[in-house]
């Protein structure tokens, strides 16, 4: 992959990180939102690799997988061979096709989400609008699944939850207090 994501190369700021780590500890401190320190069956896992597989067939170390065998060094003052070796190995998965593409699946689905989460909010309001409406001027509830087709017939998404009067029902409380500041 000759893709960048951004402007800057996010793996060069966390290789940057991985340079000054001297034991085990450091990788767990340093690196927890990359990587992944399963101790349990002695491997490190790359998060957005092992997140977003293409395919289970694929190896271990395509998809970020490492053993960590023998790498834990309790003074943290010399680093092991293993740790150096494992350092390097973690070095160049971040450089991988393989992990830029993964980075870049993850992207999209944030992408796709954040756009979600505001396509979702903007509809609440629309709705919660009216809601709070039927509450201001004191209109029956139950009418208020009526009103929702005009929102519709007039080009206004609606989504699909938030549409029966038990939704205003759960306002009024909210809506209470907050006219009472």
């Amino acid at each position: 992959g000759d893709s960048t994501i951004g402007d800057s190369d996010p793996s060069l700021e966390i290789i940057s990180r991985i340079k000054v780590c001297v034991c085990l500890k450091d990788f767990e401190a340093i690196l927890s939102e990359e990587f992944t320190i399963d101790r349990i069956n002695e491997r490190i896992l790359c998060n957005i690799c092992v997140k977003n597989p293409t395919s289970l067939l694929l190896n271990e170390h395509t998809i970020g997988v490492y053993r960590i065998e023998g790498v834990e060094n309790e003074k943290c003052k010399v680093m092991s061979r293993q740790l150096r070796h494992l350092k390097e190995r973690v070095t160049k998965h971040l450089n991988t096709d393989y992990h830029v593409e993964r980075l870049e699946v993850q992207a999209n689905i944030d992408r796709e989400n954040s756009t979600r989460v505001a396509k979702n909010r903007e509809i609440v309001k629309k709705v919660g609008s009216l809601a709070y409406f039927f509450l201001y001027y004191k209109l029956p509830f139950r009418l208020f699944e009526n009103f929702l087709p005009l929102f519709v017939f007039n080009g206004i998404d609606i989504g699909q939850v938030n549409h029966s009067e038990h939704f205003i029902r759960r306002l009024i409380d909210p809506c209470f207090i907050e006219l009472q500041k």
